[in-house]
């Protein structure tokens, strides 16, 4: 499976477009700071994700 996580308006073709919010194209709504992720171990094999990173709360960020 590929996943193109966080869609938004911009599904991709051959992905399961994932998004929190169930917009056109989106084929999985999911909630993508809430774990686990539905999706098994092992059952991905690509993942796209633009435009996500930056809308993570410091809160949910790995600490250094």
């Amino acid at each position: 499976m590929k996943l193109n996580l966080a869609c938004g308006q911009k599904p991709m073709a051959g992905y399961v477009n994932v998004d929190k919010v169930p917009l056109s194209g989106v084929q999985e709504v999911c909630d993508l700071l809430s774990f686990p992720w539905p999706w098994g171990d092992n059952s991905v094999d690509e993942v796209q994700c633009q435009h996500f990173f930056e809308h993570v709360p410091n809160t949910k960020r790995a600490q250094w």
